[in-house]
């Protein structure tokens, strides 16, 4: 397959989901290893995002972006990890998103 340069690639291929916009609260536990109410829990808990495509709000129809399946990966990297991985991005990366994160903590209109 193409690597897509365009798209974040994790430094474990194994925790991705190639060519998927969502993915199933069963696809989401499975890959992190455990159940699938410990998901549900992160969903209502507000630490994982998801879709709920059922108006009446069962855990049965939610559907997780993969943006916010990635988005909980990187907010949830250790210490070690999360360095080794920013070591994986080209420096000029490195320096667009440092100035990036210096103007974000700046402005003063931004929320916590």
């Amino acid at each position: 397959m193409p690597r897509d340069y365009g798209q974040l690639e994790f430094p474990f291929f194994s925790m991705d989901f190639a060519d998927r916009s969502a993915l199933s609260v069963r696809e989401v536990a499975a890959k992190f290893g455990c159940s699938e109410r410990h998901i549900n829990d992160l969903i209502d808990e507000g630490a994982l995002g998801c879709i709920n495509l059922a108006p009446n709000g069962l855990r049965a129809y939610r559907k997780i972006p993969i943006e916010s399946y990635r988005d909980f990966i990187l907010r949830n990297f250790s210490g070690d990890l999360r360095r080794s991985f920013l070591r994986t991005l080209p420096r000029d990366t490195l320096k667009l998103l440092k100035n990036d994160i210096i103007q974000i903590l700046a402005d003063k209109d931004w929320l916590d």
